[in-house]
């Protein structure tokens, strides 16, 4: 964000502890691992949106894009909801879009066989 922009303090508890350590990550390729239940799809989720607010673009990819919509899509705008950012974020959800209109970061969603 801007230097002039508020900041913007999320409180550690919204996020699953095991996956603490990699909230500020910045390598350009994340694989996460766990089993059902975890947190991961949460943790990305809610990551990924405070990327956005920060400006970074981010590509969601998942093997067969008809699942996108009830899933990685739905997750992402679960988390904006949960963390009260959704005056910051504007989904479409007939695109799989979710944009930020303050810095014209993007997040999109997209089939492996789309890549």
């Amino acid at each position: 964000m801007r230097g002039d922009d508020p900041r913007l303090l999320v409180p550690q508890s919204a996020f699953n502890q095991a996956f603490l350590p990699h909230l500020q990550a910045r390598e350009r390729v994340q694989i996460y691992f766990g089993g059902a239940g975890s947190g991961k799809s949460a943790f990305l989720a809610s990551r990924v949106a405070l990327d956005a607010l920060c400006g970074r673009n981010t590509l969601v990819a998942r093997k067969v894009a008809h699942t996108l919509k009830s899933s990685c899509f739905a997750e992402v705008s679960k988390a904006i909801r949960r963390l009260g950012l959704g005056g910051f974020f504007k989904a479409n959800a007939s695109d799989l879009t979710v944009t930020c209109p303050r810095n014209g970061a993007q997040i999109l969603f997209t089939g492996l066989q789309d890549v």
